[in-house]
């Protein structure tokens, strides 16, 4: 400061300097070591020797502490087509349980569905500050802001990473989504080795269930996607060549006779809603020679 005679303050001389390089070198030290430790817990995670369901829950649960969100999860499959969706994999905050707290399947409605093409169209997260408007799935699961990125596997369909902000709208950040990304990046081996495992598990099921009824036609459906398996033998039993009916549950469906479809898909939905032990019923099925045939169609869900 500079004073006159009578020691009062007449001016105040100062200089200053522009650090806006040193702040955001600083800024851009800090994230870049936080990107770093970040994908080194990750990279810990994804080597250990736990089994890959565990493996995997653990994956997530670090993405959300690494992000602070209130919710971090995997959907499958990420396919607008699929009847429903589930989230077999999910890390949440108390006070906001998900979808797969909410009860494991939610049908595929147009929202979600316009979500999942968006997601699978783009080639980097997709943000979403606020959530659309009107959008049910928004407002069932209390979600105020969203992060998503599509994960493609070499087997099956893809899946679909998410992060989910309930307390209030969070703007994702650039280093935010580049971090998502880069994670995202490191699951497709761990996802393909679950599925693999999980199909495993299906096929010792399946080869189990076909052994205890010899010379029988075997058939799995898959009740999310609608896709299903007909062995050689349940199809040469109507009369096709192996391969020739659609793998759908929908040409199951369609080979029954209109008189016993009633019947037939009652008992059916009875027995997943957990009111028989198994699925058995007979009825008329149409060959490829468009005549009918007794069935006797025996079933049971896998876990």
């Amino acid at each position: 400061p500079i004073k006159d005679e009578r020691d009062r303050i007449t001016h105040f001389l100062g200089i200053q300097t522009d650090i806006t390089g040193r702040k955001q070198t600083g800024e851009t030290q800090h994230t870049h070591i936080w990107h770093l430790e970040s994908m080194q817990r990750i990279a810990d995670v994804v080597a250990s020797t736990l089994e890959p369901d565990e493996l995997l829950r653990g994956v997530i649960t670090y993405i959300r502490e690494i992000f602070q969100s209130d919710r971090a999860w995997l959907l499958y499959p990420c396919d607008p087509d699929a009847a429903a969706w589930s989230v077999p994999i999910e890390v949440t905050v108390p006070d906001y349980p998900g979808a797969f707290a909410a009860g494991a399947e939610v049908p595929m409605d147009a929202d979600a569905a316009q979500l999942l093409r968006t997601v699978l169209d783009a080639q980097k997260p997709v943000v979403f500050c606020p959530t659309p408007e009107g959008a049910d799935w928004a407002e069932q699961f209390s979600i105020r802001s969203q992060m998503v990125v599509a994960i493609r596997t070499r087997f099956g369909k893809p899946w679909l990473l998410g992060l989910h902000q309930c307390t209030h709208e969070r703007e994702w950040m650039l280093d935010e989504q580049s971090l998502f990304k880069e994670i995202a990046l490191r699951l497709p081996d761990v996802l393909s080795t679950v599925h693999l495992q999980r199909e495993l598990r299906t096929s010792e099921e399946r080869l189990k269930f076909a052994l205890e009824g010899a010379n029988d036609g075997l058939w799995d459906i898959d009740l999310q996607s609608g896709e299903a398996y007909y062995s050689p033998r349940y199809q040469s039993m109507l009369g096709f060549e192996s391969g020739e009916l659609s793998p759908t549950q929908e040409a199951w469906e369609q080979l029954i006779h209109p008189d016993d479809t009633k019947r037939v898909m009652d008992l059916f939905q009875k027995h997943l809603a957990g009111g028989t032990e198994y699925f058995r019923a007979e009825y008329r099925a149409r060959t490829k020679g468009e005549q009918w045939w007794w069935i006797l169609a025996r079933g049971k869900v896998l876990e």
